[in-house]
């Protein structure tokens, strides 16, 4: 018995009110623990068949909130900390190119990610708080090129570059170089 399953997520197509060729759309989310996340989608249509879209995100978090430590049993110690090393600071980009054209269609799309985290660690009685750190690259360029011929016949090529890196660092590991500094 064998089973193989395909999932194909698309990225919605821009669609636009009569007589009105550009949408834009602008925000701020914000949150506790000095959460900021602005964004900005601007689509524009083109001709009849042409539209272009835009977006960024921006993600800011301290991430230190707060929690009890408790130091053994109900009738230990109890002590009110605060997450340390719990930052995220992320941006993202997209841009898109589309045509359409009764049974054709073409879309061209850049994306770009940069992420810096800290990771917190596990909370150790009497251990200074991690210092380990995330940092993330992504880029990729995609095409997707579709024709319908007929009803039941359709051609689709898709053509993607991309290109990951991941850097981890931490700090004060003990070995003999004193740190792990890895790149994937």
């Amino acid at each position: 018995f064998a089973s193989a399953n395909t999932l194909q997520v698309m990225t919605k197509t821009p669609s636009f009110k009569e007589g009105k060729p550009v949408n834009i759309n602008v925000g701020i989310k914000m949150g506790s623990f000095l959460t900021f996340n602005p964004y900005l989608l601007m689509e524009n249509k083109i001709g009849k068949h042409f539209s272009t879209s835009i977006s960024a995100e921006y993600l800011y978090t301290k991430g230190n909130y707060p929690y009890k430590l408790y130091y053994g049993g109900a009738n230990d110690s109890i002590s009110n900390e605060r997450r340390k090393n719990a930052d995220v600071s992320s941006f993202s980009a997209v841009a898109k190119v589309s045509y359409t054209y009764t049974s054709t269609s073409w879309h061209f799309k850049g994306y770009l990610y940069n992420a810096k985290k800290g990771l917190p660690g596990a909370t150790i009685l009497y251990s200074e708080p991690s210092k380990q750190r995330l940092d993330d690259d992504n880029y990729f360029l995609q095409s997707v090129y579709a024709h319908q011929f007929k009803k039941v016949v359709s051609y689709k090529n898709i053509l993607k570059f991309n290109y990951a890196h991941t850097h981890y660092i931490d700090p004060k590991y003990h070995n003999s170089e004193g740190k792990i500094d890895n790149h994937y």
